[in-house]
This record gives structure tokens, C-alpha cells and sequence, in this order.
């Protein structure tokens, strides 16, 4: 899906010297498509499920991203399990046990 490009420039930290030239992505709002993994967990977790769908499109994106980017299913695994401890406010270290 095509996105509006927009280019931020701006100094990093308080050091006007350095100096940054960021480029970004915006995805146009539409579909949003949530792999199998994700969809699996939020059947045994429904207040994750949620929690998610109240999230921003941006944020969900953000979400799936992370998810669908990893190559191997066990680190897809293990991302859905982070994201879903963080989509429902769980310490960093605590794990979900599907």
C-alpha cells in the first residue's frame, strides 16, 4: 500500500551541530492485515484481543510489523508473546503461557 513520504530534519539532542535528516513512511489508513499467529493468541486472550483494536491503527500497525518481520516461526512466536505483554500492560519479563 503506497504511503505519504515526508522528510523531518532536526538536531540530535541539545548539540545543535549534529544535525539529522529522517525519512518516514506514513501508511494511508485502510485494512489492516493481522497475521495467524496474532489472531490465534487473541482467541485465547480476549481482553488482549481488546485492548489491541483499541490501540491506534498506527499503533497496531507497529504491532503487526514487528511480528511479521521476524524469518523463523519460533521468533514469531516469541514476538507475538512480547506483544501481547506489552498490549496489556504486563512487566517486560512476564510471559504469557498459551
Amino acid at each position: 500500500m503506497p504511503g505519504e513520504h515526508v522528510y523531518l530534519f532536526g538536531t540530535v539532542g541539545s548539540n545543535p551541530t549534529l544535525s539529522v535528516l529522517i525519512f518516514a513512511e506514513y501508511k494511508l489508513k485502510g485494512e489492516i492485515n493481522i497475521p495467524a499467529e496474532l489472531v490465534a493468541a487473541f482467541k485465547k486472550n480476549r481482553s488482549a484481543e481488546k485492548k489491541f483494536f483499541s490501540l491506534p491503527p498506527a499503533h497496531q500497525q507497529e504491532y503487526i510489523e514487528y511480528i511479521v518481520e521476524a524469518k523463523k516461526p519460533e521468533t514469531r512466536r516469541r514476538r507475538v508473546e512480547k506483544a501481547l505483554a506489552m498490549i496489556l500492560g504486563l512487566p517486560p519479563k512476564c510471559r504469557i503461557k498459551n
